[in-house]
């Protein structure tokens, strides 16, 4: 459930935008493309999710007991392999075991890679992974 939370944030922050030149996708900021600079030369769809490979992020006993919540905002580099090859903490939860346990999961997880044409290419996502008691 948590991991289709993570997805379904995850959609919600990709939206379309115009621009002078045409339209080009943006995700919280980030432009696909290299280095996440420009109109990223006809990127696809950016990298999703893969159904069945996302580990759920284990909720630390002592977060738990101390009812602490919060959402980790991971910055993930996606290979055009899909795999994830390096992961920036872009905010913190507030408690750095739920931000330990976000890292943890989201490095086995597996993703859809991004196209440019009908090629793969590695992209970075931002992926906000939620820790919620109820």
């Amino acid at each position: 459930a948590l991991a289709q939370k993570a997805i379904r944030t995850y959609y919600e922050l990709t939206k379309r935008t115009t621009s002078g030149s045409g339209s080009h996708q943006r995700v919280a900021g980030l432009q696909p493309g290299d280095g996440g600079k420009g109109l990223g030369g006809g990127v696809g769809p950016l990298a999703r999710p893969l159904g069945g490979y996302q580990v759920k992020p284990h909720y630390p006993e002592s977060a738990r007991r101390r009812g602490i919540e919060g959402t980790t905002l991971l910055k993930v580099h996606v290979s055009e392999r899909g795999r994830v090859k390096d992961i920036l903490i872009e905010r913190s939860a507030g408690y750095q075991e739920l931000d330990s346990a976000a890292l943890r999961a989201v490095k086995k997880w597996r993703f859809e890679p991004a196209k440019q044409g009908s090629r793969p290419v590695a992209v970075w996502v931002m992926l906000p992974v939620r820790f919620d008691l109820r």
